[in-house]
């Protein structure tokens, strides 16, 4: 909890995610998440303590490619290669498809890999939202898909790997 004071508003400040506050409907639900309190009840000192709670509180998280690059070698690359051109017997020797240009791909459209009919059925292009549903939980976003990995639970690695996927062009 942090406590500051601007102008004469006291700001009593929890952490408010990013994808919390996107979730507010209105300046006076941003107020309540962040737990700004002020010594008037205007809308415009509301918004104005908003905007100052959320620019200390709310910080996003700066996408790390090369965190990406540590959390995909040490959990994705059991499965899934991430060349330009890997050889015929990396490929043989994994059980998932190369990843290497994913972003902006259909789902199911690489090349020389046998995918799930749900996979290949299910009209998805891998932008950044899809990629960050499906890598939190692979089977809810694409049910009987036969990825069989629980997915990454942090917010942040998910967004990190993303970053790192968007290297690979």
């Amino acid at each position: 909890m942090t406590r500051f004071k601007a102008g004469s508003e006291q700001i009593e400040c929890r952490k408010v995610s990013p994808t919390r506050a996107s979730e507010a409907t209105n300046w006076h639900s941003l107020v309540g998440m962040a737990k700004v309190s002020t010594d008037r009840n205007s809308c415009h000192r509301h918004s104005r303590a908003a905007i100052v709670a959320l620019a200390v509180c709310g910080q996003a998280h700066a996408a790390n490619p090369s965190h990406g690059e540590e959390i995909f070698k040490t959990t994705c690359a059991a499965c899934h290669v991430a060349e330009r051109d890997p050889s015929r017997a990396d490929l043989a020797t994994r059980a998932g498809p190369n990843l290497w240009g994913v972003i902006g791909r259909k789902a199911g459209s690489y090349k020389g890999y046998a995918y799930s009919y749900a996979m290949r059925t299910s009209g998805i292009i891998w932008t950044d939202q899809q990629l960050g549903r499906y890598i939190a939980a692979p089977q809810k976003t694409v049910p009987n898909v036969r990825m069989n990995f629980p997915g990454l639970k942090n917010p942040n690695d998910i967004q990190d790997v993303i970053a790192y996927l968007h290297t690979l062009r």
